[in-house]
């Protein structure tokens, strides 16, 4: 083997074998971005839902966001106003439009002043759920949107006997200001919504209090739109 030799050629040819190389780079990295850009999934949609001090803020400015925005109100409302009144208090204050927030305190203690039961209910270490069934919006602008609900709430223990549902429809009246939905208004269209007559999968075993604590023990409706 002529070590000299071999040595002498490669530095002869380094100069062309280094411009092939580099040309042979350029057109795989050209023809790697284009089939990255055709096979590349399309960007997902921001999230909806935002943290504000701790309360979940509807964020985006559209009909899905005004969607959202009133699930994500309704479920920690319904789920706070009788047995949390004072995460009922931080979301009136963050979610609540500053011209109805007066009112929405009124009544809320209305609320809890009008149902001892569900005052016992708490106080004996009861358990609630909030559901949504189904919502629509029923009307669109930049400035407002009108949701209405179906919705639901599960609840056990705290004194009872089995468990029990409730079905009623709501609406949520918002507003776009600084930034995101707000309440401008939250009625009960009917405390006495679409219910199912009966759920033909319940048995002694999974309809009981000792079921639904083993089983649910923990957790909470989501704020819905994905907030975290």
């Amino acid at each position: 083997m002529n070590v000299g030799r071999v040595a002498y050629r490669d530095r002869r040819s380094r100069p062309a074998a280094t411009a092939a190389i580099g040309l042979a780079f350029v057109v795989l990295a050209a023809l790697a971005f284009v089939v990255g850009r055709a096979l590349a999934p399309a960007a997902l949609p921001g999230n909806p839902i935002a943290r504000v001090a701790g309360i979940p803020a509807g964020t985006e400015h559209s009909p899905a966001g005004a969607l959202a925005a009133a699930d994500a109100y309704m479920a920690v409302e319904q789920e706070s106003v009788e047995a949390d009144p004072a995460r009922e208090g931080e979301l009136i204050a963050v979610d609540d439009a500053p011209s109805y927030q007066a009112a929405d305190v009124r009544s809320a203690a209305a609320v809890r002043a009008a149902d001892p039961a569900g005052e016992r209910f708490v106080a004996r270490g009861g358990h609630a759920l909030w559901i949504l069934g189904a919502r629509r919006l029923d009307s669109y602008s930049a400035a407002r949107a009108l949701v209405s609900a179906w919705n639901g709430d599960v609840y056990w223990a705290g004194g009872r006997a089995d468990p029990a549902q409730s079905w009623g429809e709501d609406q949520v009246m918002l507003v776009w200001q600084a930034g995101r939905w707000r309440v401008a208004r939250d009625a009960t269209l009917s405390p006495n919504g679409p219910a199912v007559a009966s759920v033909p999968q319940a048995t002694p075993s999974n309809s009981s209090t000792a079921m639904f604590d083993q089983a649910l023990g923990g957790f909470s409706s989501p704020p819905y739109g994905g907030g975290q």
